[in-house]
C-alpha cells in the first residue's frame, strides 16, 4: 500500500500492457507514474528523466494497442518539451501506421523526423521502415536504408533480409532477391523463418513463373526444418495450378497434404486455388462449380467455419467472368445471403466486369453505386481476407458501420473500364472527377486516369483469362 516501483519498471509495464491490449491497466499505470514523478520534486534531473521515459513508453504502449492518435499526443508532449522519442517509440508509431491511403509517406515522415532530431535508429526501427517500403514496392529506397544501416554498424537480422527480399520480389527483381537470400542464409546469426521462403516461392509462382524455382525454395525450407504455413500450401497449389503445364494431380496432392497436416487449417484461399486452376486455367466449368458446392460437406470444413467464404466466392465469380457465363453470375449472386457470404469490393469488381461484358452496364453501375467510400485518407476496410498466416487486423478504432462495403481503387478502375468499354467516355470522365475529389495518392490517381489513354480498352482487359482474383 502506497509503495510504487521505479519509473523504469512502470514504463516497461505500460509498454507490456499496450502490447497485450490492456488499456485500462495501461492508464492506471500512467496515473501511478504521475504520483511517483511528483514524489521526485526534490530530484529535478531524476524527475525530468522519469517524465520523458514514461511519456516515451506511453507512445510505445498506445501504438501497439492500436491507439495511434493517443500515442501521438504523448509524442507531441515530448517534442514540446524539446525532447525526442526513442527509436523504439518511433518504430512503434511507424509499425502501426495502417489503414491510411498512403501509409509509406506517413511512415517516412516519422522516420525523417527521427533522424532530424538526432535519434539513432536501432534494428527494430530500421526493420520497420524497410518493411513499410517493401510493401509499397519501393525497393531502391529500402536497399538504400539497408546500406545506411550497415554503414552505421547495425547488424541486419533475418527480419531485415526478409523485408528486403520482399521489396525486390514485389518489383520483380529476382536477381537481387536471390542474392539477398543467399547473403541472408550465410549470416552467422541466421535463423530460418518462414516469410523469406514464402516470398521467394511467391515470386516464382506469380511474378516470374518458374515451378522448378518454387519447388527449390519449398525443398530448402523443409531441409532447414521450417514448417509450411497455410500460405506455403496455397503457393504450392498455385505453382501446379497456374504455371504451364498445369498439373492438377500434383495440385490435388498438395491439397491432400494440407488436409492431413494437423498444424495448418484449410482456408478459403486453398479452395480458391483449386477453383481458379480448374475453372480459369483448365476451362472446366463443371469441375469448378463441383468444388465450390463440395466445400460445406468436406471433412476439413468445421462447423461455424464460414466456408465457402468471400475469397472462394470471388474465385468462382472470376471463373464465370472468364468463361463468359453471365447467367451463372446472376444465379450465384442471388445466393449470397443464403451462403452467408460477406460482399467485398473485389467481388463487386468482378460483378461490374461481368455485367458490363454481358452488355448490362446499368447493372454494373448499380453495383458500383451501392458501395460506399471510406473516410478520406482511410484505406478501404473489410475487403481483404486475413493473410494466409495471420489473423484479421482489428478495425474498431475507425468507428465504421458494420455491413458497409467500401470501394477500393480497383473498383474505380473496373467501373471506368466498364464505361469506356461501352463507349461512355463522358461517364468515365465523371468518374475520374470523383476519384480526384477522393484525394487518392498521385500514383493511384494516375493509374486510374491512365485507362483513358487506352483507346482499345474493354471491360475484359488484356490477359483476363489467366488472371487470379484479389488484385488491389
Amino acid at each position: 500500500m502506497g509503495v510504487y516501483p521505479r519509473t523504469e519498471v512502470i514504463g516497461r509495464l505500460i509498454a507490456a500492457m499496450g502490447r497485450a491490449g490492456e488499456l485500462e491497466k495501461l492508464h492506471e499505470l500512467y496515473q501511478g507514474a504521475q504520483l511517483v514523478l511528483t514524489s521526485l520534486a526534490d530530484e529535478k534531473q531524476a524527475q525530468s528523466l522519469g517524465w520523458f521515459l514514461i511519456e516515451d513508453q506511453m507512445i510505445i504502449g498506445l501504438a501497439h494497442a492500436d491507439e495511434v492518435e493517443a500515442a501521438h499526443v504523448h509524442r507531441m508532449r515530448i517534442l514540446e518539451q524539446s525532447g525526442s522519442p526513442s527509436a523504439d517509440a518511433y518504430g512503434a508509431l511507424i509499425e502501426n501506421v495502417t489503414d491510411t491511403t498512403d501509409d509509406t509517406t506517413n511512415a517516412l515522415t516519422l522516420f525523417e523526423e527521427c533522424r532530424a532530431r538526432g535519434v539513432t535508429p536501432n534494428i527494430y526501427l530500421y526493420n520497420t521502415v524497410i518493411s513499410k517500403l517493401a510493401k509499397a514496392r519501393k525497393a531502391d529506397h529500402a536497399i538504400q536504408l539497408f546500406h545506411q544501416m550497415q554503414a552505421e554498424h547495425v547488424r541486419p537480422t533475418s527480419v531485415t533480409y526478409g523485408a528486403l527480399i520482399a521489396a525486390c520480389c514485389r518489383v520483380g527483381d529476382a536477381i537481387s532477391a536471390e542474392t539477398l537470400f543467399t547473403e541472408m542464409t550465410a549470416q552467422k546469426n541466421f535463423k530460418p523463418r518462414i516469410p523469406p521462403y514464402n516470398t521467394m516461392m511467391q515470386l516464382y509462382t506469380h511474378t516470374k513463373p518458374d515451378r522448378e524455382r518454387v519447388l527449390h525454395y519449398f525443398n530448402e525450407m523443409r531441409r532447414v526444418g521450417v514448417k509450411p504455413t497455410a500460405h506455403t500450401y496455397k503457393l504450392l497449389m498455385d505453382a501446379y495450378g497456374t504455371i504451364e503445364p498445369i498439373d492438377t494431380a500434383a495440385m490435388q496432392q498438395a491439397f491432400d497434404t494440407l488436409v492431413a497436416d494437423p498444424q495448418v487449417a484449410v482456408q478459403g484461399t486453398h479452395w480458391a486455388a483449386l477453383i481458379n486452376a480448374w475453372g480459369c486455367a483448365k476451362k472446366d466449368l463443371n469441375q469448378a462449380i463441383a468444388i465450390f458446392e463440395s466445400i460445406p460437406s468436406h471433412p476439413s470444413t468445421k462447423p461455424n467455419s464460414r466456408q465457402p467464404d468471400a475469397v472462394v466466392f470471388e474465385a468462382l465469380i472470376n471463373v464465370f467472368v472468364t468463361l463468359r457465363c453471365p447467367e451463372l453470375i446472376a444465379q450465384y449472386r442471388a445466393r449470397i445471403p443464403e451462403l452467408g457470404i460477406r460482399m467485398t469490393a473485389y467481388i463487386a469488381n468482378l460483378l461490374i466486369k461481368g455485367y458490363a461484358a454481358a452488355g448490362d452496364v446499368v447493372e454494373a453501375r448499380n453495383i458500383f453505386e451501392a458501395l460506399a467510400d471510406p473516410p478520406e485518407g482511410i484505406a478501404a476496410p473489410f475487403n481483404h481476407a486475413p493473410h494466409g498466416d495471420q489473423p484479421a487486423a482489428p478495425l474498431n478504432h475507425l468507428n465504421l458501420p458494420d455491413g458497409t462495403v467500401y470501394r477500393e481503387p480497383s473498383t474505380w478502375e473496373a467501373m471506368v473500364r466498364a464505361e469506356l468499354g461501352h463507349g461512355n467516355r463522358d461517364e468515365a470522365l465523371a468518374l475520374l472527377e470523383r476519384v480526384r475529389a477522393r484525394r487518392f495518392p498521385p500514383a493511384v490517381y494516375h493509374r486510374i486516369s491512365g485507362i483513358m489513354l487506352d483507346d482499345s480498352v474493354s471491360p475484359w482487359g488484356r490477359g483476363s483469362e489467366a488472371s487470379a482474383p484479389s488484385t488491389p
